[in-house]
């Protein structure tokens, strides 16, 4: 975190605009800090400008709207990107939850989460960027290992990969959203375990 958006609480503007070198991340706090305490509707190109001191135009630069710059905000917060896959279907797919679970256990996605799903839910097209790809890198690659390697694995073909990373995905995401907790460690194996003897065919 920059020191010119560290220093001071919301209502207390920086003084000086901030270097040249931290203007992305200065930015990119002042977008994050903008979401946890207002939602989706405080964080406006004109607030994240005001907040972080750095002019509109010098934001657009950056990013084409609010949308991609928000995006970019839980990127950077979330602090994941896709991993390289190991080449055993059945590891990654582990992998992938373990990741699904640490996204959720972010404090700035819990916080986040009602504007994200209120936004889903009334098909506003504002929060449509925050796809599952935004929000749990690797899911995409996955879904295309599953397609190439599943025959070879003895996993069914008839199954989309992107079905499967959605199930333990959504699970995961349901428990937070009924429960307000993380989801525990282990009901992330529980949900492959159970996924993954589904995916087996019968006999």
């Amino acid at each position: 975190m920059t020191r010119s958006v560290e220093s001071r609480g919301p209502g207390h503007p920086a003084r000086g605009r901030p270097r040249s070198a931290t203007v992305e991340e200065a930015i990119l706090q002042a977008t994050i800090q903008l979401l946890v305490e207002g939602g989706l509707d405080g964080t406006t190109i004109n607030a994240v400008a005001a907040r972080s001191n750095v002019a509109r135009a010098t934001i657009y630069l950056r990013w084409s709207g609010r949308d991609a710059l928000i995006a970019a905000a839980l990127r950077h917060a979330i602090g994941r990107r896709p991993y390289a896959l190991t080449r055993d279907l059945v590891v990654d797919i582990h992998w992938g939850a373990e990741q699904a679970l640490a996204v959720l256990s972010q404090p700035l996605l819990i916080a986040v989460l009602p504007a994200l799903v209120r936004g889903w839910l009334q098909g506003d097209q504002t929060t449509a960027v925050f796809a599952f790809d935004t929000l749990f890198p690797g899911r995409s690659a996955i879904a295309e290992e599953y397609r190439r390697e599943a025959g070879r694995r003895g996993l069914r073909t008839d199954i989309d990969g992107e079905v499967v990373v959605d199930m333990i995905v959504g699970g995961l995401l349901m428990q937070l959203l009924a429960t307000g907790k993380r989801p525990a460690a282990a009901s992330a194996r529980q949900m492959v375990d159970v996924l993954v003897s589904g995916l087996r065919p019968a006999g």
